[in-house]
């Protein structure tokens, strides 16, 4: 299959090892967890630290971390901090039909570790790589995991930076608790390789979708935010149910909530979301300190998932 470049797309960096980068970036996420740690005993009386701006607001962003993976069991813990190794492959082939994927994102090369990371396929999936002259896409099947197929795609936005579309993400019931997050954990370190800047997705399920007959309730409404994926909130279709809820969580009937970041920082947020939730659009961050990236990294220590790359 001939592939076309993208037009006005030059060619880029080099592809960057992984290992470094997440090195890098546990070295900096341990120093700033360090931070925290310090002016936590700070609110608790020890003698107080000087923040300076950066602290400051790296304290706000990290107040409420106060679980640790000392609360969860061993067992839990030990579980989750494997599934990685057990359920992915970093050596999965991937059929190319002739595509160069390093040629249809404009870029002087790409791994095949990356690749495999980028369509975050897992242990004896099928994966089949093609362009449509636009996207380089991956189509994931597995037969077991997958009862469909996940469908992923790198596209250009319109300020010609790039960015990966999760245009179907589907893991069937037997699929092992955590896999959606490791998944994603693999495709972010992709995109950092590559400096794709955000993830995009359409997070599906909620209180306005239908469950088909013989399929699970679908989740993602509720994963992705979890995650870290930020969408818009309190718009035209939230209206109707903002209005049955005056009180909590607050912000909520006032308006000051306008997002399901936002939302969820709240009292009693992500209760509210899994019951209420409806589905729409939702972004990622690939950046150290993006709000998106911290969610995630809080979300895996709440798990008990300990220096997992983050």
């Amino acid at each position: 299959m001939k592939t076309t470049r993208n037009p006005g797309i030059g060619r880029r960096h080099k592809d960057s090892p992984i290992e470094p980068i997440f090195a890098h970036f546990l070295l900096i996420f341990r120093e700033r967890r360090l931070v925290f740690r310090e002016h936590a005993d700070c609110a608790r009386g020890s003698n107080p630290a000087p923040l300076g701006s950066d602290g400051a607001a790296l304290y706000t962003l990290l107040l409420s971390w106060t679980v640790t993976a000392a609360t969860h069991a061993s067992s839990l813990r030990l579980a989750l901090c494997t599934l990685e190794p057990e359920w992915f492959d970093d050596e999965l082939p991937i059929s190319r039909n002739n595509v160069d994927a390093a040629d249809v994102l404009g870029m002087d090369h790409i791994s095949d570790t990356t690749l495999v990371h980028l369509c975050g396929a897992p242990r004896n999936a099928t994966v089949d790589m093609y362009s449509d002259g636009q996207a380089l896409i991956f189509e994931v099947t597995h037969p077991s995991l997958i009862p469909t197929r996940n469908h992923i795609e790198v596209r250009v936005a319109p300020d010609r930076q790039f960015y990966v579309y999760l245009k179907q993400i589907h893991y069937g019931a037997n699929a092992p608790a955590g896999i959606g997050a490791a998944m994603l954990c693999r495709i972010v370190r992709a995109c950092l390789a590559l400096r794709i800047g955000s993830i995009h997705a359409y997070a599906i399920g909620g209180r306005k979708t239908a469950t088909p007959k013989g399929m699970q309730r679908f989740l993602g409404y509720y994963a992705w935010p979890r995650y870290g994926f930020d969408g818009a909130f309190g718009g035209r279709d939230d209206e109707p149910l903002i209005a049955h809820y005056p009180h909590l969580p607050a912000g909520v009937a006032d308006g000051s909530v306008q997002s399901l970041h936002q939302l969820l920082d709240r009292e009693g947020g992500t209760q509210f979301w899994f019951v209420n939730g409806t589905a729409r659009s939702v972004r990622f961050e690939v950046a150290v300190d993006s709000r998106s990236m911290l969610r995630l990294v809080k979300y895996l220590t709440d798990k008990g998932i300990l220096d997992y790359g983050f």
